[in-house]
């Protein structure tokens, strides 16, 4: 599935900045069914949220904006929830370390099992991908919102580190848009123009920021846990306004060649 959108104005692609986690792989898949009920149970350890439509409306939107975010936007998003539900002022940093080891400790578990099949966490077409850019001889990045030393592990065990030049992560110190600070260093170590570099995600953060810096963005709308497009995905992609949108990378070669046509 290929959504073209919007045209921007392309130069030659000369550099193609990648999110990580449901755009690369989905390693981490399963995250919302974490940090939903963490969050619920945080501002109502009774689930009466079942009985008030605002407060799960809240719930449902904080986990739907929440990929792609540092640690310290993600836990003050749900501290300024807890606030306005409970009336308490919540130390952010506190969340940040108890929704931390929660989350790490079921990806621990599921590196211990890495090897056993490491191909089923890969997003469908990403290998082909990355063999085309090479191809082109791009310069690729990941800009991810997790840890930059876990990111590069798991890249290694895939056989994929290869590809990138680099990876931009984020800790629990992380502020602002790391992501767009990142992609505007990259492209000033190269000397890049706007037309020369394409943003590609799954999540709001790094959109939002080819946005802001006026660069081509292709919006991936995969379901992590069945394959194919999800449609909550694309309608973040679209309410935001990426210039094409895809399921996954099987027909990028057309994605590459539509970039590169005249208007």
């Amino acid at each position: 599935m290929i959504e073209y959108l919007d045209k921007p104005e392309i130069d030659k692609i000369k550099c193609v900045i990648l999110d990580y986690d449901g755009t690369l792989t989905t390693f981490r898949k399963g995250w919302e069914f974490i940090l939903y009920p963490y969050a619920r149970d945080c501002i109502d350890k009774n689930h009466r949220a079942e009985t008030n439509p605002e407060l799960e409306k809240d719930l449902q939107y904080f986990v739907a904006h929440a990929g792609g975010t540092n640690p310290q936007q993600l836990m003050k998003r749900l501290a300024d929830l807890i606030e306005k539900y409970t009336g308490k002022s919540e130390s952010v940093d506190f969340y940040i370390k108890d929704y931390g080891a929660i989350f790490n400790g079921e990806i621990e578990k599921r590196v211990d099992g890495f090897d056993e099949d490491c191909e089923q966490y890969v997003i469908s077409g990403v290998r082909e991908l990355l063999d085309f850019l090479e191809s082109k001889s791009v310069l690729n990045y990941v800009v991810t919102g997790s840890c930059d030393k876990a990111v590069s592990r798991e890249l290694n065990k895939l056989e994929m580190s290869k590809y990138f030049e680099k990876v931009y992560g984020a800790n629990v110190r992380t502020v602002g848009n790391h992501k767009q600070e990142a992609i505007k260093k990259i492209m000033a170590d190269h000397q890049l123009k706007e037309g020369e570099v394409l943003i590609v995600g799954d999540g709001s953060t790094e959109m939002r920021a080819a946005q802001k810096l006026n660069l081509p963005s292709l919006g991936i709308a995969s379901d992590e846990h069945n394959g194919g497009l999800c449609p909550v995905k694309k309608e973040m992609l679209l309410d935001i306004g990426v210039h094409v949108l895809i399921a996954d990378y099987q027909n990028f070669e057309d994605v590459w060649t539509w970039f590169h046509e005249s208007k």
